[in-house]
């Protein structure tokens, strides 16, 4: 009897913690400003990171200072409640491009990798982001061509992967690296694709060990057709499988992204692909740690184009939750699905709670650039997107499941409860990126946002309680 109720308490407490997420508006935000980045300068490409209990939050982004691009970073150490000033990480005076960030669970390292005109650079923290490592390349240079680069590190932070776009001298290459002592050394460069055809937009990502790693990207295959190809690794990445593709190799097939469980036993890999008259989103997932791999499945409805796909799962690999934006005709709507059982069978799309529609955003506005992310457990499930409202401008929304994805909260209110918007209205925000910590408790989203001269980094901090925390920048953090 004493389990019973202590099981009940239990379930009760974590109830009403539980009890949906609701984010800060940045409309009245104190001290009346939520911009992370400067506001009388450019910003772009935003991307967010956050440990295991979600205290410690890593905010990058690349910003024009008047001379050249650079890549800033801003850090909290209390929840997302309050931000430092933000810190150049990379020279003025040389372009940077994309920027990615990886942490380990505990937070206290953190690598934050870009490519400039001809190398990959990457600087690290070792002490929670409060001092950062001068940019080292981590490719040899000069190469004609270092684009796309991606970064991963196991849970520990001691082993950390990267790739890349290359160029051989004849074809678009993927190239790897990696450290297996918190970055201060890295390994030669390889090549990771075939010869004779071009590869882009790879993927990387690794298990909580560091042991198995995973890399994905599109490959030419011939005809106007591209397949998605995988290579994995058991050994840290002293050695890799030769690629397979995924996807079959007679159709155009791109935007692939990957997903792995903290054992690094079940990968799930999406994607969408072309069949001749629509775009189509499919799936392959590996129970083995890669040796092999499902066929493809189709998770969205055939007859209309869809784009966008992303995914996410939860550490023992069980569930999986996918998104993407499809055309109905009239206006893109942001759908989802999930598997329960390792990606045997899924809900293919899931219908929200009213019973109208397989769609998580509102209908008669174009939706796209979904996100997804999953808590560690899979209960707590979290998506984001951005909608074109009447005048034409671009708001980022989001809604949130508590049930494993059975429905869906659709999409969450702001503070203010009168609109469902995450971003001001009248202005528009893009580049939205989302993340949620390993119990599911706190969310972050972030995102830029045009303010009528220059595009400014913003972000919400989303919650289970019923209250909201106020994202407080100090003075001159910028």
């Amino acid at each position: 009897m004493l389990s019973f109720v202590k099981y009940c308490l239990i379930f009760l407490i974590s109830t009403q913690l539980f009890s949906g997420v609701y984010f800060t508006d940045p409309v009245v935000t104190p001290p009346g400003s939520p911009d992370l980045s400067f506001s009388g300068q450019n910003a772009s490409v935003p991307q967010i990171a956050t440990d295991t209990r979600g205290k410690y939050v890593y905010a990058v982004w690349r910003r024009n200072d008047g001379v050249s691009e650079i890549i800033q970073i801003a850090v909290s150490d209390d929840y997302g409640q309050t931000w430092g000033n933000s810190i150049n990480l990379s020279s003025s005076g040389q372009n940077a491009g994309l920027v990615q960030i990886a942490t380990d669970i505990s937070g206290k390292y953190i690598y934050v990798i870009w490519n400039i005109i001809d190398r990959i650079q990457i600087s690290k923290s070792d002490d929670y982001g409060l001092n950062w490592s001068d940019p080292i390349d981590i490719s040899i240079p000069p190469e004609p061509v270092a684009l796309q680069s991606q970064i991963a590190t196991d849970a520990s932070g001691k082993y950390i992967y990267a790739a890349w776009l290359s160029f051989d001298g004849s074809n678009l290459r993927i190239k790897t690296v990696h450290s297996d002592d918190y970055g201060q050394n890295w390994s030669i460069p390889i090549y990771l694709s075939d010869p004779g055809m071009d590869a882009t937009l790879p993927q990387i990502t690794v298990d909580s060990s560091g042991t198995y790693v995973y890399v994905i990207w599109r490959q030419d295959v011939g005809a106007g057709n591209s397949a998605i190809q995988a290579v994995s690794s058991d050994d840290h990445a002293q050695n890799w499988s030769i690629p397979i593709n995924l996807s079959a190799s007679d159709q155009f097939a791109t935007d692939p992204q990957i997903a792995l469980n903290s054992s690094g036993r079940y990968i799930y890999a999406i994607w969408s692909r072309f069949d001749g008259s629509n775009d189509i989103i499919q799936t392959a997932h590996s129970d083995d740690y890669g040796q092999t791999w499902s066929s493809p499945i189709d998770l969205s409805l055939l007859g209309l184009s869809a784009s966008g796909p992303q995914i996410s799962v939860e550490s023992s690999g069980g569930y999986v939750y996918t998104a993407w934006s499809i055309f109905d005709g009239s206006n893109s709507i942001i759908q989802t699905a999930n598997s329960d059982d390792y990606g045997q069978t899924w809900n293919n799309p899931i219908t929200t709670p009213s019973g109208i529609s397989p769609n998580l955003s509102a209908l008669g506005q174009s939706a796209t650039s979904a996100q997804i992310s999953a808590d560690d457990s899979g209960r707590y499930i979290n998506a984001l997107w951005m909608i074109f409202d009447e005048e034409g401008n671009s708001i980022i929304q989001a809604a949130n499941s508590e049930d494993y994805g059975q429905s869906w909260r659709n999409p969450i209110s702001t503070p203010s409860g009168i609109i469902p918007n995450l971003s001001v209205s009248g202005q528009s925000s893009s580049e939205s990126q989302l993340i949620v910590n390993s119990n599911g408790k706190y969310v972050y989203a972030i995102w830029n946002r045009f303010d009528g001269s220059n595009n400014i980094i913003q972000i919400a901090v989303g919650g289970v309680k019923k209250v909201f925390f106020p994202v407080i920048i100090f003075p001159g953090a910028r």
